[in-house]
């Protein structure tokens, strides 16, 4: 599916409550607005043990599975009413609340425990709430939210049970799913002169909050406030941002898949990050990790042997790095880039050459080799829509091309310099494909309530 078509139709506002006008003499009454009334709800989702394949093939059964249901009815900014919807085994359920008539604002909000307690009485309190990246993609409970206008009509809670003021609503997932696909043979560029292999991925720069509802664009404290963007420590990154973690096992690594599968456990999960001026320091990235096989070896004097080191072996080159961009040159002869076994040849060698002088020996342990792959739709123009993560989005990454040895460690991935624009240098091509991941429906009477009165006299 097109990025656009999702865009339109991935999340939020898609249903509209339906309510009968009381009718007067065979004349259509609007009830004053502010007149107690009820408004019902049905909530019906697939079987928990089937994948969500009917309605989306994106999704897989731990995304679609719903724990708790909230919903808040809004008059005219302020909280008016706000109550549960108890679901049974098979995820469906009806509530009828006690609201009044007129035209309401109307969330509904799932799997998030902390929207049951205080949430202030204004809308747009409510809406900025914020929630901690951690705590909306767990495994079978994702947060997911929906808002839609609806105008009320005067009911009994008895008639609202029986699906008067019945309220439909859509709600979307706060996460963003991203799964990378490397398949075999993938193409590497003659000036890398080695093989690649053991392709693995995770997320770095991700917001460590998103908002309650999607705005245009986010920037958080650590508080959660909406901030200016600061990069207070000087490491590249902007504060708002989850840090890059400094050891692999912190960094929770996921093998490639060779064949996108859509699973839970070979996808990762980030909160929406969108920014008016997209950097290397605000924009969320795919950190990619590939074990590199350089297939010749140099001595301390330059000369290159034909011999393949083993794979998994540390290897050493010459490289010179701009301090703040992050740019890297790597030293190379006839063209291939000079792989060394040992450091001391390395040191030997660079030290007789004049012209490596600003040059810098780097050892990349167990042949591990980093890249960044900014998550992007090269569709947009815009640079904010083009770098933009969007909740609800499914980024599929395909490596396409190894073009040059990448960053000896994690933290190369990260210039100095966080207003380094981006793409200043790629070491690494991939097609993104942004696809569709569907709009949890949460009401078996979608598409029916146009027939409501057909079914039933009017009250």
């Amino acid at each position: 599916m097109k990025t656009k078509s999702i865009i339109a139709g991935m999340l939020s506002t898609m249903l509209l409550a339906v309510g009968c006008n009381k009718e007067d003499g065979g004349n259509r009454v609007t009830p004053e607005a502010g007149v107690k009334t009820y408004a019902s709800f049905s909530v019906s989702l697939l079987n928990q043990s089937t994948r969500a394949t009917s309605n989306d093939p994106n999704a897989v059964t731990e995304e679609t599975k719903i724990h708790d249901l909230y919903i808040y009815i809004f008059n005219g900014g302020v909280l008016e009413t706000k109550g549960q919807i108890i679901l049974n085994a098979d995820n469906k359920g009806t509530s009828a609340l006690a609201t009044t008539t007129g035209t309401k604002t109307i969330y509904a909000v799932a799997n998030y425990n902390n929207a049951k307690g205080d949430i202030g009485s204004l809308q747009s309190d409510f809406e900025k709430q914020l929630i901690a990246a951690t705590d909306i993609a767990e495994e079978n409970g994702f947060f997911m939210a929906g808002k839609t206008e609806a105008t009320l009509t005067e009911r009994t809670e008895e008639e609202a049970k029986q699906e008067a003021n019945l309220i439909q609503i859509s709600v979307a997932r706060g996460a963003a799913k991203v799964q990378m696909q490397f398949g075999t043979n993938v193409p590497v560029k003659p000036v890398v002169n080695a093989t690649v292999t053991n392709a693995r991925f995770t997320l770095a720069q991700q917001n460590s909050h998103t908002y309650l509802a999607k705005l245009i664009v986010n920037g958080f404290s650590s508080k959660g406030k909406r901030v200016e963007q600061t990069d207070a420590d000087r490491d590249g990154t902007y504060d708002h941002l989850m840090k890059l973690p400094t050891t692999d096992d912190e960094l929770k690594w996921i093998n490639a898949v060779t064949t996108y599968d859509n699973a839970f456990d070979n996808s990762k999960y980030l909160a929406e990050n969108v920014n008016e001026n997209p950097t290397t320091g605000n924009t969320s990235y795919v950190l990619v990790s590939l074990q590199v096989t350089p297939q010749t070896k140099a001595d301390d004097t330059g000369a290159v042997i034909a011999t393949p080191l083993t794979p998994g072996t540390t290897f050493y080159v010459l490289a010179k790095k701009e301090a703040t961009s992050g740019k890297i040159t790597f030293a190379t002869k006839e063209d291939k880039i000079l792989y060394f076994e040992q450091e001391t040849d390395a040191a030997t060698y660079k030290n007789a050459q004049v012209d490596l002088t600003t040059y810098e020996v780097l050892a990349y342990t167990n042949g591990i080799s980093y890249y960044r792959l900014n998550i992007r739709d090269i569709r947009e123009t815009d640079l904010t829509k083009k770098y933009a993560v969007n909740r609800n989005h499914y980024y599929k990454v395909n490596i396409t091309e190894i073009s040059n040895l990448g960053f000896n460690t994690a933290a190369g991935t990260i210039p100095t310099d966080p207003t380094t624009p981006l793409e200043t240098q790629t070491f690494i091509s991939a097609d993104i494909t942004i696809e569709a991941w569907t709009v949890v429906d949460m009401n078996r009477w979608a598409n029916q309530s146009a027939q409501l009165c057909r079914k039933r006299p009017c009250m």
